[in-house]
């Protein structure tokens, strides 16, 4: 008798069961355990790679002409009210995620903003938020540093010397003109995040 009312029970709640509820705005994520990150560039974890593809790739998607267009997403991003966008020079060897201080490599994946500098030597500058938990370990991994200070910046007196030589020249940062810098000191803020890829 206990196990036909059990069986009846299951079989009048798998309906209700089974048509998925969602409340507005919210996606419920379950996973067994902690993913390592949520940045896409930064893991090849497959709990990872379930995650961000519902994340990321369902935000916007293309038309025909390669035009973004939201689909998730509320609306499109900009990057400033007037939809200015910038040229910005790289590290001295811009390919490839930045892994150890000195590779000349510009960090890739999920970052956010973190300081502001007014007295850059390079005009103005805007820190990100590496190298985070996993670029710290897997540095350390081969006993290095995976370095610091990346900002976005101007180009200040020594950049606009090294700038029409050469395309990529910082360090590592995200160099843009001192007039592009200083629109974008003005528009962010901390907290603000920057999803950077190549």
């Amino acid at each position: 008798m206990l196990k036909r009312t059990l069986l009846a029970a299951s079989l009048f709640l798998l309906p209700a069961m089974s048509t998925p509820s969602f409340a507005s705005g919210v996606v419920n994520v379950a996973t067994i355990g902690e993913p390592p990150t949520l940045d896409p560039m930064a893991s090849t974890a497959d709990v990872v790679g379930m995650i961000t593809q519902h994340i990321f790739e369902t935000l916007f998607t293309f038309d025909a002409e390669w035009n973004v267009v939201p689909l998730l997403a509320e609306g499109m991003p900009t990057v400033s009210a007037d939809g200015k966008t910038y040229d910005i020079a790289l590290g001295f060897q811009p390919v490839g995620h930045k892994q150890f201080e000195g590779d000349g490599k510009t960090p890739e994946g999920l970052y956010f903003i973190d300081r502001f500098n007014p007295r850059s030597r390079y005009h103005l500058s805007v820190g990100i938020s590496y190298p985070n938990d996993q670029d710290k370990a897997y540095a350390a991994q081969f006993g290095r540093s995976a370095g610091s200070d990346i900002m976005f910046h101007g180009r200040g007196p020594e950049g606009n010397a090294l700038a029409p030589r050469n395309l990529d020249w910082t360090a590592g940062c995200l160099a843009l003109t001192d007039q592009e810098i200083e629109d974008v000191y003005a528009m962010l803020q901390p907290g603000i995040p920057v999803m950077l890829y190549a």
